[in-house]
């Protein structure tokens, strides 16, 4: 396996296990942000593990393609890369799911936030280990 490739499988990986590990932190916080019960939610189901796993391994191969077509320099220029990316994509595509429906500081801290540092922990090991 090439630098690259296990650049962007590694990142993946990390970014799911953050996401995991910030949804079980804040699991009774992020329920009460979302109005779940208990009976909502069923832990055996993989579905929700699936998902997550495979749109961090869409969202670090899309990071892959636009470090290596921008090659920044510096950690400057990787960081509005990251930063750029969640704001202006992330954070502007994510409100039309949301239009219709509630949306509070907890929805928004507890998703948009764990988004903005799994990109930037992306973006990082792919730009250290595959260029």
């Amino acid at each position: 396996m090439n630098s690259e490739v296990l650049a962007v499988v590694v990142s993946a990986f990390i970014n799911f296990a953050l996401s995991s590990f910030s949804y079980t932190c804040m699991g009774k916080r992020y329920s009460a942000a979302w109005k779940l019960e208990e009976d909502d939610v069923n832990p055996k189901d993989p579905t929700p593990y699936l998902v997550s796993l495979i749109g961090s391994l869409w969202t670090s191969y899309g990071l892959f393609i636009l470090i290596k077509h921008l090659i920044p320099k510096n950690i400057f220029e990787l960081l509005t890369i990251s930063v750029g990316t969640w704001l202006l994509i992330v954070v502007g595509l994510t409100p039309k799911h949301f239009a219709f429906s509630p949306l509070s500081l907890k929805h928004i801290t507890i998703n948009y936030l764990i988004d903005l540092i799994g990109l930037t922990i992306m973006s990082m090991i792919i730009w250290m280990y595959a260029f």
